[in-house]
């Protein structure tokens, strides 16, 4: 099969409970808010942000269900069929631990060695959707 010619991530989609709290964690990883708008059909606001020419569509709906808790811990939910999470890669990984756990980041961000040689740590936004955070290169 042929790949398609330039094709390049756009936007990754997620839905939170509470947008200005969804807002104040992304920006932490240097996302930028850059509209908003509604969709009055769906009971839906919704905030895109970006990062280097990346963007996060949020999704705040007036009635939402929470994450299931087996989708809160990787270990768990890598073997259910699905999304699992986003990574953000960073040049520094030790200073981007540090920075998280300075803004009130209440979570363990334990270091591992992954298969490939990479360091990362996952970390929790406010609904419990996973984030990766890897080193850079």
């Amino acid at each position: 099969m042929k790949g398609l010619v330039n094709a390049h991530v756009n936007h990754v989609a997620i839905s939170v409970s509470d947008g200005e709290e969804a807002v104040n964690f992304y920006q932490l990883f240097g996302f930028k808010e850059i509209r908003r708008f509604s969709i009055p059909k769906m009971s839906a606001e919704v905030i895109m942000m970006d990062c280097s020419g990346v963007q996060l569509e949020i999704f705040e709906f007036k009635s939402s269900k929470p994450l299931p808790d087996y989708r809160r811990k990787i270990v768990d939910d890598l073997n259910v069929i699905g999304t699992k999470h986003f990574a953000m890669s960073v040049s520094d990984l030790d200073s981007a631990r540090q920075a998280l756990l300075d803004a009130g980041i209440d979570q363990e961000l334990n270091i591992i060695m992954g298969g490939g040689g990479k360091r990362y740590f996952f970390v929790s936004d406010p609904d419990g959707m996973l984030v990766e955070v890897i080193e850079a290169g």
